[in-house]
């Protein structure tokens, strides 16, 4: 389940519209007798930012107690909730919370107010500038929307044989910095990024330092991660390509 739209800037009714599809849907398997009597795998994906934003734990793991500080936090914490206690009705159905890190990716969509990646990839293709409204210094942990996908799946494949409810950390295990993905967007495009950097967040508030670290099984994925220059690579490119597309189809019009 991947279907929620919600960020860390949306409203507290867009939040509650995606938990109540959610419990709707929960009901509809538990009253559907052919898929309650089957045995199968939930796999959900959560938001490790979201749910451990103000732990102050140095590295965080399946065992750190969740922290939310906003709406959406909130609300991801509560969608847990509700599938972990869906498990616990329903036995035969196996529960994986997949606690993502920051996604990227190519065809990252406009307009959500999120996406660090894509957004200096377009600014720069644009000659524009990128506002960043946190410190350069600023430790993420991001992972290839590819490689999460492939990541929850070997989880739900490992795990289907074994029914309960379980957490799982989805990240790259790579911890970095803003200043680092300018540099990396520097080699890349052979452009300086013009980039602003914002006042406007609280310095005490704010989780300046976000390393994950799994301790679930799987604990290794049989895939090579996508190495970060690779990553910011091929946003770039969809990017690069996407621009051309709309700028010829704006000139033939």
């Amino acid at each position: 389940w991947a279907a929620g739209v919600g960020t860390m800037h949306s409203t507290v009714p867009e939040l509650l519209l995606e938990t109540k599809i959610l419990t709707r849907l929960t009901q509809l398997i538990q009253s559907n007798k052919i898929l309650n009597s089957v045995r199968a795998c939930f796999n959900f994906a959560s938001s490790a930012g979201a749910v451990y934003a103000g732990s102050t734990e140095l590295i965080l793991n399946e065992t750190t107690s969740v922290s939310p500080m906003n709406a959406y936090g909130f609300e991801k914490v509560k969608q847990e909730e509700l599938l972990m206690a869906f498990g616990r009705e329903n036995p035969r159905i196996g529960i994986v919370i997949s606690r993502l890190s920051t996604l990227y990716g190519p065809g990252q969509a406009f307009g959500k107010g999120q996406g660090l990646i894509a957004e200096i990839a377009r600014r720069i293709l644009k000659n524009q500038h990128a506002s960043i409204y946190v410190p350069f210094d600023t430790i993420r942990d991001y992972i290839y929307s590819f490689d999460a996908a492939k990541a929850m799946i070997e989880t739900s494949n490992v795990l289907s044989d074994e029914l309960g409810q379980t957490i799982k950390i989805i990240a790259s295990e790579r911890p970095t910095t803003i200043a680092e993905i300018i540099s990396l967007f520097k080699n890349i495009s052979k452009r300086t990024p013009r980039i602003i950097l914002s006042d406007s967040y609280n310095r005490n508030a704010y989780n300046r330092k976000v390393i994950l670290k799994s301790i679930h099984q799987p604990l290794k994925f049989n895939f090579a991660k996508t190495s970060l220059l690779i990553g910011i690579s091929n946003v770039y490119s969809f990017e690069k390509q996407n621009l051309k597309i709309l700028n010829t189809q704006l000139v033939s019009n």
